[in-house]
């Protein structure tokens, strides 16, 4: 196994009293939400967090039974299966839903396209392994 930034040695002492060496591996750490510079409208909900984290973390994601898309860690959910309502927020624990702008279009055309990918590559795949599951055993 190649040395990494993940990787550290560590000498384990055994009980005849001799060491042995074991190579501990950590997880990759999770990719960290950068800094958005303030937008000059900010009257207007930012959606770039919520786009960066479609794309990075989409475990974090899932659609409920109305097709709304689910951010799991904090229960917020969106609207995102047309354009014009995409970004959204149908409810949250918070007082998030209660602006009235809802990001600019280009965050809207931003967020679609980021939830068109999820749903490609995260849903789907999601759905296709539970499916499979069924039948292979």
């Amino acid at each position: 196994m190649p040395f990494d930034g993940n990787t550290k040695t560590v000498q384990m002492p055994l009980p005849n009293g001799a060491t042995t060496v074991l190579r501990v591996t950590s997880p990759p750490a999770k990719p960290v939400m950068p800094t958005f510079p303030p937008r000059r409208d900010r009257s207007r909900l930012d959606l770039r967090p919520v786009i960066w984290s479609l794309y990075n973390q989409p475990e974090d994601w899932k659609l409920d039974e109305h097709n709304r898309l689910v951010h799991l860690p904090t229960y917020h959910k969106f609207k995102a299966n047309s354009v014009f309502f995409c970004g959204k927020i149908v409810s949250a624990p918070c007082n998030c839903g209660t602006v009235l702008r809802h990001g600019t279009w280009q965050d809207k055309f931003a967020m679609r396209r980021a939830f068109k990918v999820w749903k490609r590559d995260h849903h789907f795949a999601a759905i296709q392994r539970q499916f499979a599951g069924h039948f292979v055993h």
